[in-house]
């Protein structure tokens, strides 16, 4: 889980705005989640204003463009972000650690995302040679020749 602090502070005006602490290390992440939150913020916007129609139509097609202009670069971010968090599980796979994830029974084994598995900075894929541990039964189990739930082995 990724963590971000701030505090909420006045200005001179008396106006609320974000304080981030002075030692605060910019991070990729960090920026996502704020480009994913302004996004949000502005879809349940637009979505209330065509509802209620408080807005007039020239207001509405600006936060819509403003929206769209949001989305492409948190898109850009995104698509950065989980490039080098997949470099990073693949560094990890080839290091041949004894297994790549830890997991707690085999019910969560076999539930692992074929789209990618987020282990915290790291995006493995299910993939032939990925060993998983499932504590509850403390063993390590790999895939090969495939990667559904049948292709699991034991080691």
């Amino acid at each position: 889980m990724h963590k971000f602090e701030y505090e909420i502070q006045l200005n001179e005006d008396g106006r609320p705005y974000i304080s981030i602490p002075d030692d605060y290390v910019e991070k990729p992440e960090d920026k996502f989640m704020a480009l994913e939150l302004t996004c949000y913020i502005l879809r349940k916007l637009i979505e209330k204003r065509k509802n209620d129609n408080t807005l007039d139509e020239d207001t509405l097609k600006a936060l819509e463009n403003s929206f769209n202009s949001i989305i492409t670069i948190s898109d850009e971010v995104g698509a950065i972000i989980r490039e080098h968090m997949e470099a990073t599980a693949e560094a990890t796979m080839l290091f041949n650690n004894s297994y790549h994830i830890q997991v707690e029974d085999l019910t969560e084994r076999d539930a692992l995302n074929y789209n990618g598995i987020i282990r915290g900075d790291k995006i493995f894929k299910r993939m032939e040679g990925l060993r998983v541990l499932v504590n509850s039964e403390s063993k390590i189990y790999e895939l090969r020749e495939g990667i559904d739930n049948v292709n699991w082995i034991e080691l």
